[in-house]
């Protein structure tokens, strides 16, 4: 996502909100077991100062997941937020560390995508579950114990100890 902030014609201490929705990448999501089910609604706030152009950012965004517990697909709206500097070429604020710390403005232009793109990955949950109270798989027969229960026993012993057991 690109925003020409030129374009905007913003003086200092000028504040302005844009929304907008986005397509994600499917490559985005690629290796966490989950995909966009849609676009990416962006709201920006842009604040402009003397030399930079402060943007928060809020994001929402329908993901596919996939739970960790009984590997069921279910949706879930990710939010986020995130904050990001621009920096006009010709800058005299902290020039020496644009390149780490500020996103350059390109023709005018400050490209969103990979702050979008952090914003949406890091807000999904690393271990994701369908529900709270969600019961898994038996480890035995591999019914989704969710839909209903299965007759396996579960008596699971550690083998080190399996000699004590004869003892009783």
């Amino acid at each position: 996502m690109r925003v020409n902030l030129k374009r905007m014609e913003m003086l200092p201490g000028q504040k302005r909100t844009v929304a907008e929705e986005v397509n994600g990448s499917p490559e985005w999501l690629a290796g966490m077991h989950s995909q966009l089910d849609g676009g990416i609604a962006v709201t920006l706030t842009i604040e402009h100062t003397q030399f930079y152009w402060v943007i928060l950012g809020q994001i929402s965004a329908p993901v596919r997941l996939t739970c960790s517990r009984c590997l069921d697909e279910y949706s879930r709206v990710i939010t986020g937020s995130f904050e990001r500097i621009a920096v006009a070429p010709d800058a005299k604020v902290l020039r020496e560390a644009a390149d780490e710390v500020y996103l350059p403005l390109e023709e005018g232009s400050v490209d969103l995508s990979q702050a979008i793109e952090e914003t949406l990955v890091l807000n999904i949950p690393m271990v994701p579950l369908c529900r709270e109270d969600c019961s898994g798989l038996c480890p035995v027969c591999g019914q989704n114990l969710n839909h209903g229960s299965c007759s396996c026993k579960v008596e699971t012993i550690d083998p080190r100890l399996e000699k004590l057991r004869e003892l009783l």
